[in-house]
């Protein structure tokens, strides 16, 4: 497990795992390959690409996302998305923690700031008294919304960095950054 991965996963409020974590991803790997050329080729001047990943229940969405951002194959590992993903969220019916909208809010907040594709800058804006006070769990709670604006609307992506949001229903969800470093 990368340092990423790792950071993501070790907060009370980040992303939640996935049931499939470790488990063999097969017969789906061209996805991987067309996932990543896709968030490569997507570019508009002046607009960040993005990718939404939709599917009924059982199309392997969540299979998708989880070997994005854990991945256990070849294809997996070759694709590198994981190095480029934010954050990521799966929520699951059998956990209830996992589809509370302030714990979502805390969790991707938790998962950017630990993220080395963002600027110096945002963690700066984080620590700010008006930002800080917002990622207070009773704060949260009470206004999950105004949080998100407070912490979440800072990120600016470059124009020429790939920024995603891949998943579907409450199977999974990743916000993904590109290459470079994000700016403010």
């Amino acid at each position: 497990m990368s340092d990423h991965q790792e950071q993501m996963s070790i907060s009370g409020f980040g992303s939640s795992s996935s049931l499939l974590q470790g488990r063999r991803f097969y017969c789906r790997e061209w996805a991987l390959d067309k996932l990543r050329h896709c968030l490569d080729a997507r570019s508009v001047p002046g607009q960040p690409p993005g990718l939404l990943v939709m599917g009924g229940p059982g199309a392997g969405k969540t299979a998708l996302c989880t070997e994005v951002v854990w991945p256990t194959s070849k294809a997996g590992l070759a694709a590198g998305l994981a190095a480029r993903c934010l954050a990521s969220h799966f929520c699951q019916r059998e956990d209830q923690r996992s589809t509370v909208l302030w714990r979502f809010v805390l969790g991707l907040v938790e998962q950017l700031r630990a993220s080395s594709l963002l600027s110096p800058g945002y963690k700066e804006i984080l620590n700010s008294p008006s930002v800080s006070s917002a990622l207070e769990p009773l704060t949260c709670q009470k206004d999950p919304d105004d949080t998100f604006k407070s912490a979440g609307t800072p990120v600016r992506p470059s124009s020429s960095c790939p920024v995603s949001d891949v998943g579907g229903g409450l199977s999974g969800c990743s916000i993904w950054g590109g290459r470079r470093k994000w700016e403010e």
